[in-house]
């Protein structure tokens, strides 16, 4: 279940500090607009923000809830998380599939 609370947020934590060091050790015009740098940058900061949300809410849940009630039906903790970590596997492979597909699709374009 959650077990290494703080192994994990730090993990977050310290890859979302690493992303912002190195969006703000690029060197670029100022007057550049909307380059590579900042469809990278949005690309990975929405992933590392929403698991640190995720994380977030289960450990609200975990706190404040043993069971859940809805529509009449009882859902232990176990089944949620386990749903909910299945969820966010099938979205970061989405998310991941469609972040390639991109790149290819920009780097095709360009030659």
């Amino acid at each position: 279940m959650l077990t290494s609370i703080s192994g994990r947020m730090g993990m977050l934590i310290t890859l979302y500090l690493i992303q912002m060091n190195t969006y703000n050790s690029v060197k670029a015009p100022p007057k550049r607009g909307f380059s590579s740098i900042e469809e990278w940058f949005v690309g990975m900061q929405a992933p590392i923000l929403i698991a640190i949300l995720e994380y977030g809410i289960l450990l609200a849940v975990k706190k404040f809830f043993s069971q859940i009630n809805i529509m009449g039906k009882h859902f232990n903790l176990e089944m949620i998380f386990k749903r909910v970590d299945l969820f966010s596997f099938l979205a970061c492979t989405i998310y991941i599939y469609c972040t390639l597909y991109h790149l290819i699709f920009q780097c095709l374009r360009d030659i």
